[in-house]
Order: structure tokens, then C-alpha cells, then sequence
């Protein structure tokens, strides 16, 4: 994250009670949102998602911090 910069938060959308992504502005929203943004913020990092997947050792390897809400 140090090198990067950035921490990727991998999220589940639609996963009742936790994510939800609005079908109109494709925002998303939920706890999960909420504790990630501002665990970037603390860390003063900026925040990427990812969706469905989980991180593979490439982007270990590249410096990309990573975090699983779920």
C-alpha cells in the first residue's frame, strides 16, 4: 500500500445487508462502502473496488495492498 498508494476493496455487490449498487446511477452504498472508505481515508490512501474476484499474487506482487469486505 506504501508504494501504491491505493487500497483495493474487494465487495460482493447486491450481497443483501451488506452492498447494494443502485440499478440507476450504479452508485453503490452499505456498510461495507462505508468501512472501507474510511479505512482509506485514515490510511490517506486512495480507494479502489473490485467485484467477484479475489486478488492473485500479481497484484501482491505490484504493491497493491488488498482488503476483502464481505
Amino acid at each position: 500500500m506504501k508504494r501504491s498508494g491505493t487500497v483495493r476493496a474487494y465487495i460482493w455487490p447486491h450481497y443483501d445487508g451488506m452492498t447494494y449498487r443502485n440499478p440507476h446511477d450504479r452508485s453503490l452504498s452499505g456498510i461495507d462502502i462505508d468501512l472501507s472508505a474510511q479505512l482509506a481515508q485514515a490510511l490517506q490512501a486512495r480507494l479502489e473496488y473490485a467485484f467477484h474476484v479475489l486478488p492473485d499474487a500479481a497484484a501482491r506482487r505490484n504493491g497493491l495492498s488488498t482488503i476483502v469486505v464481505h
